[in-house]
């Protein structure tokens, strides 16, 4: 079955050889905690790591009020910029991971 909406955590990707910021979602399920050094440390999946894509839906939540939306809407990357959003607040929304969802209508594929 194939899944149309992931819940997760925003995030911006770098990577070698690529100018532009890269947007993704980390899917929650794809998110381990473990014990390192007597420390609890985040771990996230290759596999649940999701680039947007123009023509997803984006919802994105404020980051003390989980239930609280501070935008939805289209993603419509120009240069790697939101169309329509502050390029600041975009990219302050993926720096400090904001809780969002990601509701792509053909559905992700697999990052294995």
């Amino acid at each position: 079955m194939t899944e149309h909406r992931i819940d997760g955590v925003l995030t911006m990707l770098v990577e070698t050889g690529v100018e532009d910021e890269v947007w993704a979602i980390q899917d929650n399920r794809h998110i381990t905690f473990v014990a390192q050094d007597e420390v609890l440390v985040e771990r996230w999946s290759y596999e649940g790591t999701h680039v947007l894509e123009t023509g997803d839906t984006l919802t994105v939540y404020d980051a003390t009020d989980s239930d609280t939306i501070v935008w939805e809407g289209l993603v419509r990357l120009i240069k790697d910029r939101q169309e329509g959003v502050d390029p600041v607040v975009w990219c302050n929304w993926f720096i400090n991971q904001h809780s969002g969802s990601l509701f792509r209508p053909s559905g992700f594929r697999s990052n294995e």
